[in-house]
């Protein structure tokens, strides 16, 4: 019976706040029921955990894939279109210059190069 007492508890403490956000009624059958079997038989918790689990593992290989999706999609890319709408040039990759040099107008010293980071 390793932890199926504290799975069991967040069971019902995640379906009583469901229950109170929503006030659907059956919640408080699936809450009494849950309680009643865990306390009855140790198999029937461990069914309930081994359950419990499955989904959770389900869950995990689709929740993360939704939540990236909807960031990169409402956040990075609404993001990167502005950002290109207002400066399109921003790693000049058009070389409209004869030189790709960048001319110092600074009179350069010698302990510029002491500390260079």
């Amino acid at each position: 019976m390793e932890n199926h007492a504290k799975t069991i508890l967040t069971i019902i403490v995640g379906f009583l706040l469901l229950y109170l956000y929503t006030k659907w009624f059956w919640i408080i059958y699936l809450i009494s029921s849950i309680g009643v079997i865990s306390l009855i038989s140790s198999t029937a918790t461990a069914g309930i955990v081994f359950l419990w689990m499955g989904l959770s593992k389900i869950l995990s290989y689709i929740i993360p894939n939704v939540v990236l999706s909807v960031i990169f999609y409402l956040i990075l890319t609404p993001f990167a279109l502005i950002s290109r709408l207002l400066n399109p040039n921003e790693l000049a990759l058009k070389n409209n210059t004869t030189s790709l040099w960048n001319m110092e107008t600074r009179a350069i010293q010698k302990d510029s190069f002491e500390k260079s980071w």
